[in-house]
């Protein structure tokens, strides 16, 4: 499966509702919208009063995908996760990778199997070159964890020259 590099086009209001029923959106934002705050017109008593049976509110990045959403195949940065989060030598947004099952892996992050948890310099997956183009190995500073290959669910392959295989 080629890799397909995609980005935030905007945000969506997403009202949820536990369990029971599947959340709602409503609306579609600017992509630099304050979603500290609501956006105008909009408060959690008014939602409250719209939609009793609600349990909770806030937004969603809308992607440049037919869906709105990542989808298998689809690399983007996920630039809200705080630098240095997994290791202490990370610069740049971390790298998210939707697998062929719908999972999405952080290419960035520790392997659950990861030999060196104390470490906080090497890296569980070594990545080389610029989304979508990107090959995942253990040519660098790594651990034993694995052989370069992603373990999630019921996927297990690799990332290499921008397709997963």
């Amino acid at each position: 499966m080629k890799v397909k590099f995609i980005q935030e086009v905007g945000t969506t209001l997403r009202i949820s509702f536990g369990c029971e029923k599947p959340a709602i959106n409503l609306g579609n934002y600017p992509i630099d919208a304050d979603v500290s705050n609501p956006p105008e017109g909009i408060s959690w008593e008014i939602l409250k009063d719209k939609y009793p049976d609600m349990r909770g509110w806030g937004f969603n990045m809308r992607y440049n995908t037919e869906s709105g959403r990542p989808e298998a195949g689809d690399m983007y940065y996920a630039d809200w996760m705080p630098e240095n989060f997994y290791w202490d030598n990370h610069k740049g947004p971390y790298l998210i990778l939707v697998l062929p099952n719908g999972h999405e892996w952080n290419i960035d992050s520790r392997a659950s199997n990861c030999t060196m948890k104390e470490d906080r310099l090497h890296r569980c997956w070594c990545r080389h070159g610029e989304p979508p183009n990107v090959t995942v190995d253990k040519i660098g500073v790594t651990c034993q964890a694995g052989a370069g290959s992603i373990l999630m669910g019921d996927f297990h392959g690799f990332l290499t020259n921008g397709e997963i295989k």
